[in-house]
């Protein structure tokens, strides 16, 4: 069985995508169900799903969230679709004005409602900021609260690359 591990993500200004590699060597062979990210993204582990759900979403979302908890620029940074050194500069600014932590990620799986962006609430809107990143908006989903706190995501059929995070530091 083939592993997958997170080795990249994009981002600009704001809109955060994380992804997968197939030929990535994996640290664990005990478990075929989820994989061992690499030093990209700080041993966070996100699960091979066959299709997109709430459970890849996450672990997806809290990769990143622990690589920036543990202010890991450099590994956060290859996260992102905007180039590393870019992103290397802009991420500690993002990180705290977005609220990208590890708690406010939990936070959001506990309140927030996952599934296609089309579905979630303003979902017009949500449609239009993946057309205008170009990303096919059936392939896109989301986390979102009944206010502001978002965070939204490509299914490229391996794993989940987000596009999209506003306002997680308000969520209490």
């Amino acid at each position: 069985m083939m592993k997958r591990t997170i080795v990249s993500a994009m981002a600009c200004m704001g809109f955060l995508v994380v992804g997968c590699a197939k030929d990535e060597p994996a640290a664990s062979t005990a478990n075929t169900a989820s994989t061992t990210a690499t030093k990209a993204t700080a041993s966070a582990s996100q699960p091979a799903a066959a299709k997109p759900n709430k459970e890849a979403f996450t672990a997806a979302a809290l990769a990143l969230a622990k690589a920036l908890d543990k202010e890991d620029f450099d590994s956060a940074a290859g996260m992102w679709v905007a180039k590393p050194d870019e992103m290397k500069k802009a991420l500690p600014g993002l990180a705290k004005q977005e609220g990208i932590t590890e708690a406010n990620v939990n936070k959001l799986v506990a309140q927030g409602k996952f599934g296609k962006i089309a579905d979630l609430k303003r979902g017009e809107n949500n449609v239009e900021r993946a057309k205008r990143k170009k990303l096919d908006p059936d392939q896109c989903y989301g986390m979102k609260t009944d206010n502001s706190p978002e965070l939204f995501a490509l299914w490229d059929g391996k794993g989940f690359k987000f596009f999209r995070v506003n306002n997680l530091q308000r969520l209490k």
